[in-house]
């Protein structure tokens, strides 16, 4: 029997879902300075099934891995990783209050999961722009055009994604949760 609480089986299921992120980050798809990917679907998952510490975990951790295969070790590579940690923080904080609601609706729970999802992304295309604007300035390149020019695509990008993730998340979530012992189903309570 497996032990769920063990901090070995938690340490895999982070592994495994590092490795899914840095797959998805590597299959991304980049036209010009615009990036389409789905790299946060692990991240969701772990945010979805563990909460933000473990979220957070893995999207910092995937980011870095994904940073040193693309980019190798730089300057600014601790830069990269805030971003996908501030998506698992707060797809995860979401998923623990969301986790505890109880609504009268049905389909309220996804509707505000989308919610929380789209503001995650919002925040994070947020944090890029500061890295952005830091990493231009730290490389001597900085010029607004550069750091805000392509800001309002990378918003809509972002909430598209965070839509696509949702919907992904949501079935899968469901069949994770009948074979990850001590996970919890967000919407279960529904």
């Amino acid at each position: 029997m497996r032990k769920v609480n063990s901090p070995v089986y938690r340490m895999a299921i982070i592994g495994l879902m590092i490795a899914v992120y840095v797959v998805l980050a590597r299959m991304s798809i980049v036209i010009i300075n615009w990036k389409i990917t789905m790299k946060w679907l692990p991240v969701v998952v772990m945010a979805m099934l563990f909460g933000p510490v473990n979220a957070a975990v893995v999207g910092g951790v995937g980011e870095f891995i994904s940073q040193l295969i693309g980019y190798g070790l730089m300057v600014t590579t601790p830069l990269w990783l805030i971003a996908p940690m501030v998506y698992g923080l707060v797809a995860g904080f979401g998923c623990n209050w969301l986790h505890k609601q109880h609504f009268s609706k049905p389909g309220m729970k996804q509707i505000l999961f989308f919610v929380i999802l789209i503001v995650a992304s919002l925040l994070t295309t947020l944090t890029n722009t500061v890295c952005i604007a830091l990493d231009a300035v730290i490389g001597g390149y900085y010029k607004p055009a550069i750091v805000f020019g392509q800001l309002a695509v990378r918003i809509a990008t972002g909430i598209v994604t965070a839509v696509v993730v949702g919907i992904i998340n949501i079935p899968l979530m469901k069949a994770l949760c009948r074979v990850v012992p001590g996970s919890r189903d967000l919407f279960s309570k529904e």
